[in-house]
């Protein structure tokens, strides 16, 4: 039906149904609200139960997540809730134990458990495990399906360790109570049975373990003497413990042993038990017996030591044996209990012996040896040694020590270290070897001389030293004299370090022990080489000194001889008009100036001839020799010249220089004469200082020029290197030298007050090293001997002892148109002046003549008339040269032989003058 077909009354009956309707709803909407209000209400308080815990409380949905979770769980697990509800309770556990809870929950999930409560771990978000305690409970449907489970979670890890560390201790304790070294048992306090025992005391008893169990001591016969246990039970009920109750216990085999009881009640989980500590003492009380008896011994020991002993304490000496009272000189009785340090020691030592017993003392130090002077009871003063250390004395600290009078052991060590330190500084080589000659020892002398460290021999033979000049015939014989127990002593030869031989005189003696045993050999050695080598330069200075004698000896007859010649030569080239002849005579001039050159050398390396020396520069001498020699070499010989010095200025005759340069030339190059060769020549300037003499110890410090001349030809033989110098020695074949040309060169260094030094090995050629003095002058240059033959008039007395000659200088005086008287004796000559002295106008005497020598003529001459000029002619006179001739008055000293020329000269200055 319609609304509008509808009565008024059906309209208001539905409007009211409706408003009924309405109420209705109205009130079910109320209650709903209410309801919704209480829910609400409901949830907060849930919510606020929920989080009030100090366990964690979660809801699981029925697959295993996450749903609702109060804030302790989040903090134990250390997840946000929402990162929780993104993981399930199987994702938080270790995969260890996963499988076992996994079965545990699927039982809650059948219904088969209605809830689970179980231990278990879980893992942190940072990695960690946490272990907890889960109470899980489901909450199912009506259906009797599980919507949720509702788990409590407690966290048990401080109750897990705790337990952890009380499990440990007990495992601790109860091995400790096994494995303890004293026996222990544990019984009942009332019963006395015995609850447990330890390892020890099964093994001291010889029991085993169900042997003792569950018995009491007295079951098990343990003692000797009931009594014992009664006495030591009484004890403890009385006071609680007993300790050190000393009885003997039986073991299984019957055997007793002495031990000590310690027994306490203690209380194990609330029941009281008694702990007894069983100490074995039967070894104890064994070296308690040997350690009386050993004290018996040491005080027998200590009285009879042949060392002091004592001990102080509180400066007074408690105890000394009689060496320490001999060696202060007292009794023992004056010194026990009533001398301290300060009347033994001496004062100045007192501080620092006091200091040693105060530090010891103190327990600072535990033992000490110190050596201090002590003073005798008689006032004498000694050396003692005292080791100390600490110890106790009646409770308390003290010292105990040892004193040995040293006074004569410091003597022999005195005397040790002047003998080691005599050893040390010795100049002459030590070398002490064992009975197979191994290095034990060798002295600083030793390492300076040969080159070699202590380091590097020591452990070594003597043959590290060895050189190979002596044979094996001569080191057998060195050994079987020493090993016969004998004293070798000889010259040897060794090599240095760097390959340098030094000769050495030395004695080497057997080393033998107090009970004559060997132990040894030591060498004494001292280094010879420079002292053989100035025997050398002696020997060669004699030889030289006996050759100057010789020529000393000749060259007057022989100058004579070869004055007659050549004078009668040259005067017979004056005189005569036949030209046809004068070539012979040239040749026979030319011989008389070869003779007086041979005498002129052998005068010169004998230093028996006066040369005129003055200041000149070498190089230019030696550059005009070089030249000299370069026109005359062979091609296949090379010249290298080297002239490095600044000042080439000596004080040498120049014509001198000139032949020794040419003698070594000649020389180089007749060593190199079979092929080819460098022939080198040097000038240089060295400083020679006294501490350090090169070639020569003869040379004063100063500057020096050396000449040095080398050659690489066939070098000198070792064996001839010391003969080279000697007078005719030559190696040259007949005909190709005289054997003075070394000699002339050796002569003229040394009258220039230099040194001739040579160095050659064979095959490697030879270098002569020249040293001159240098001197600041300048260069001078020589004048040249005029050739013209003066004359002149006058009246001459000539004196010469030789016939001959006498008769030649009157010849050639007369020749040259002076009046010439004779004289074959300086006596009659000198009564001829006398007689009629302004006679003469000149005078020529010669110097060697019998009964008055022409130096002896010339001074009474000049008494008579001082100005007469006197011309004196020697060939050799070691009594004469020119300066003393002319200190005496003589105006002219003419070497002979004497030329036609020089004579002229000489007569025409004076009689001008």
């Amino acid at each position: 039906m319609r609304d509008e077909d509808k009565t008024k009354e059906q309209l208001i009956e539905e409007l009211l149904t409706m408003r009924r309707r309405i109420a209705t709803l109205d009130n079910f909407a109320n209650g709903y609200r209410e309801l919704e209000q209480e829910l609400i209400a409901s949830k907060e308080k849930f919510h606020k139960y929920f989080q009030l815990p100090q366990v964690g409380i979660a809801t699981l949905s029925s697959d295993g997540y996450w749903l609702e979770m109060n804030e302790k769980l989040c903090s134990l697990l250390q997840y946000s809730p929402d990162e929780l509800r993104s993981k399930t309770w199987q994702d938080v556990t270790p995969r260890e134990t996963l499988f076992t809870e996994l079965e545990s929950f699927s039982k809650v999930v059948m219904a088969e458990k209605e809830s689970g409560c179980y231990a278990k771990q879980y893992i942190r978000k940072d990695g960690s495990i946490v272990d907890v305690l889960v109470s899980a409970t489901p909450v199912r449907r009506k259906d009797g399906s599980i919507d949720q489970f509702l788990a409590i979670i407690q966290d048990i890890t401080e109750q897990k360790r705790t337990e952890d560390d009380l499990r440990r201790t007990r495992e601790k304790y109860s091995t400790a109570f096994y494995l303890s070294p004293v026996m222990l048992l544990i019984s009942d306090v009332e019963t006395g049975v015995i609850v447990e025992v330890n390892r020890s005391f099964l093994a001291a008893t010889g029991y085993a373990e169900d042997e003792v169990v569950g018995k009491t001591t007295l079951d098990i016969g343990l003692w000797e003497d009931a009594k014992q246990r009664e006495k030591l039970l009484a004890k403890v009920r009385a006071q609680g413990e007993c300790l050190g109750f000393e009885t003997k216990m039986r073991s299984c085999d019957g055997s007793l042993r002495e031990v000590r009881f310690s027994s306490k009640i203690i209380s194990f989980s609330g029941v009281s038990q008694l702990l007894t500590v069983i100490e074995d003492m039967t070894e104890h009380k064994r070296a308690e017996d040997v350690l009386r008896e050993s004290e018996g011994k040491f005080r027998d020991l200590a009285e009879k030591s042949m060392v002091g002993i004592y001990l102080i304490q509180d400066d007074l000496f408690k105890y000394v044996n009689g060496e320490f009272a001999a060696i202060f000189g007292y009794g023992i009785e004056e010194i026990t209990g009533r001398l301290g340090l300060k009347s033994f020691i001496y004062s100045e030592d007192l501080p620092l012996v006091e200091e040693a017993v105060n530090k010891r003392i103190s327990g600072e130090l535990k033992s000490l040896r110190y050596e201090f002077r002590i003073v005798r009871k008689n006032g004498e003063i000694r050396h003692a040694a005292v080791y100390s250390s600490r110890t106790f004395y009646q409770g308390e600290p003290a010292v105990i020590g040892t004193v040995l009078d040293i006074t004569e052991g410091r003597k022999a060590e005195e005397e040790l270290r002047r003998l080691s330190t005599a050893i040390e500084q010795a100049a002459e080589e030590i070398m002490i070897t064992d009975p197979e000659g191994v290095i034990q020892y060798v002295n600083p002398a030793f390492e300076r001389i040969t080159g070699h460290s202590r380091g590097e021999v020591i452990g070594q033979t003597p043959r590290i030293l060895k050189s190979d000049i002596q044979g094996p015939a001569f080191y057998e014989s060195l050994w079987n004299t020493i090993k016969g127990g004998n004293i070798w002593s000889g010259r040897i030869t060794n090599r240095r370090k760097d390959g340098k031989l030094i000769q050495e005189d030395g004695t080497i003696s057997p080393l033998l022990n107090s009970a004559g045993e060997l132990t040894g050999y030591v060498s004494l050695k001292r280094d010879i080489t420079e002292m053989i080598k100035m025997e050398t330069q002696l020997r060669q200075g004699q030889k030289m000194e006996a050759i100057g004698t010789l020529a000393g000896g000749i060259a007057h007859d022989f100058n004579n001889i070869l004055g007659a010649m050549m004078g009668y030569a040259e005067l017979a080239r004056f005189k005569t008009k036949d030209v046809a002849i004068h070539p012979y005579l040239e040749q026979l001039l030319k011989a008389c100036d070869r003779a007086r050159d041979l005498v002129r050398q052998i005068l010169t390396f004998s230093r028996q001839r006066e040369q005129e020396k003055k200041p000149i520069t070498v190089t230019p001498i030696v550059t005009e020799v070089m030249k000299l020699l370069r026109s005359s070499l062979p091609s296949t010989i090379e010249i290298r010249q080297r002239y490095t010095n600044r000042y080439d200025t000596v004080l040498a005759d120049p014509t001198q220089i000139h032949q020794v340069l040419m003698n070594l030339c000649t020389n180089a190059v007749h060593s190199m004469r079979e092929g080819e060769g460098v022939l080198d020549v040097s000038l240089r300037q060295v400083e020679i200082l006294a501490d350090n003499r090169a070639y020569n110890p003869a040379l004063k410090a100063g500057a020096y020029l050396q000449l040095i001349v080398s050659d690489t030809g066939k070098g000198i033989d070792p064996a001839i290197k010391d003969k080279i110098f000697d007078p005719f020695f030559t190696t040259k074949n007949t005909g190709e030298g005289t054997g003075l040309g070394l000699s002339v060169v050796y002569g003229i260094v040394k009258d220039h007050g230099g040194a001739i030094a040579v160095e050659s090995k064979p095959g490697e050629g030879a270098t002569f090293t020249i040293s001159l003095p240098l001197i600041d002058a300048a260069e001078e240059r020589e004048g040249r001997e005029s050739a013209v033959i003066p004359k002149g008039r006058g009246s001459i007395l000539l004196v010469d002892d030789e016939e001959p000659l006498a008769s030649l200088g009157q010849d050639m005086l007369a020749s040259l148109g002076y009046e010439v008287a004779v004289s074959l004796s300086s006596r009659d000559a000198l009564e001829t002046f006398r007689a009629h002295p302004e006679r003469f106008d000149l005078v020529i005497t010669d110097m060697t003549m019998p009964n008055m020598t022409g130096a002896d003529l010339a001074r009474e001459m000049l008494k008579i008339r001082p100005e007469i000029p006197i011309i004196m002619t020697t060939g050799f006179s070691e009594r004469i040269n020119e300066g003393e001739a002319k200190k005496i008055g003589i105006r002219k000293f003419i070497m002979k032989p004497v030329s036609l020329p020089s004579l002229a000269q000489a007569v025409k200055q004076l009689m001008v003058n």
